[in-house]
């Protein structure tokens, strides 16, 4: 019966109807899903996400990425990149040249430790300045640290740092092509209050909530769930499990999976594998219909530690109907000497990519 609850994707009928009372599909909210299929998604689910928006840092254009754990705003991070602060010669101009950059990036560098100190309320804790990089000297093959300042205030820290992006294997005779960058870095991490991150809105430490709130294009859900849960199950006899993926708060797609692996590749576990999905196929056939696509082709066991091969199609049956695609199918996988038979029901959206 499970087998029927993954297929009201596939019914004609309008959500709610007779047919699909009681049943599982793809698009579903969270709470219609915890109705139907109690238990599988936990009461309480930590809000984790790792976010990034295109933004600004005093007079800089960059990217913030915010990393959200358990519900809270733990890290702020902006980074700015360009070229600068490296050479591919050694002669006086270039380390006059070289010497202007540093001089330049030095006066970036004092803007956002103004904005920073005015903050925060104090200058840095501790500052380092690292080498210049030339490439004539071979330095440019390394990620170095240029500058670095740090701050601490109760559990709120903040660092500010330059560093120069190193390239393996830089052809130094070819300036104008030269891949060398360096990265301007702001990071608040820990638990600030408002008005610590100089002209946002944001601080480390706020609820996701809060967040969400004051950030609506970065959320544009709210806090809609978003993550993957299984159980176990039985389908077509043979023992495996279900798993259902949520993508803002909607159940994004649903998947039953069986795998034979090591000491379970043996005739019988190839056969009970392909029997189940005939017998799934069979079932499929007879509700919806002739498969859009389907195949059967290499249906014998090869032990391939007597047979080696690279994997095999078994077989493989998919539908495609207005709510969404059905795939059905059982493999040999295999190569570089591993090795393992995979059962598989799959249910998508209409839209989703990766089906074929």
């Amino acid at each position: 019966m499970r087998a029927l609850a993954v297929m009201a994707i596939m019914l004609a009928g309008l959500p709610g109807s007779a047919a699909e009372r009681g049943l599982v599909w793809p698009g579903m909210r969270l709470e219609d899903f915890r109705a139907l299929r109690p238990g599988v998604v936990p009461d309480e689910i930590p809000f984790d996400r790792d976010l990034e928006r295109q933004g600004r840092f005093g007079e800089l254009d960059g990217r913030w990425q915010l990393e959200v754990r358990d519900g809270r705003l733990r890290e702020a991070c902006f980074c700015a990149a360009g070229q600068g602060i490296f050479a591919l010669r050694d002669d006086a101009e270039t380390r006059a040249e070289l010497a202007a950059e540093r001089e330049r990036y030095k006066r970036k560098l004092g803007d956002l430790a103004g904005l920073l100190e005015q903050a925060l309320g104090a200058p840095p804790a501790k500052t380092v300045q690292g080498p210049l990089a030339n490439a004539a000297k071979g330095e440019a093959y390394q990620t170095r640290i240029l500058h670095r300042a740090s701050w601490k205030r109760g559990e709120l820290e903040v660092s500010l740092r330059l560093r120069f992006l190193g390239e393996p294997g830089l052809q130094v005779s070819n300036a104008a092509a030269s891949p060398l960058r360096h990265e301007l870095c702001v990071t608040f991490a820990g638990i600030g209050a408002a008005g610590d991150v100089p002209g946002q809105r944001f601080h480390p430490g706020m609820p996701a909530a809060e967040l969400a709130r004051l950030e609506p294009a970065l959320l544009p859900r709210g806090l809609a769930v978003k993550g993957q849960w299984g159980e176990k199950a039985e389908l077509a006899g043979v023992a495996g499990e279900w798993t259902y993926d949520f993508e803002g708060g909607e159940l994004d797609w649903v998947r039953f999976s069986r795998y034979w692996r090591e000491d379970e590749l043996t005739a019988e576990s190839f056969a009970a594998g392909l029997r189940a999905a005939r017998a799934l196929i069979a079932r499929y056939t007879a509700e919806l219909g002739k498969p859009q696509a389907s195949y059967e082709k290499s249906t014998r066991f090869r032990d391939p530690r007597r047979d080696h091969h690279w994997g095999y199609d078994v077989i493989e049956a998919r539908w495609t109907k207005p709510r969404g695609k059905l795939k059905v199918g059982f493999d040999f996988h295999g190569g570089k000497g591993v090795y393992f038979l995979l059962l598989e029901v799959s249910v998508f959206r209409k839209d989703y990519p990766y089906f074929d």
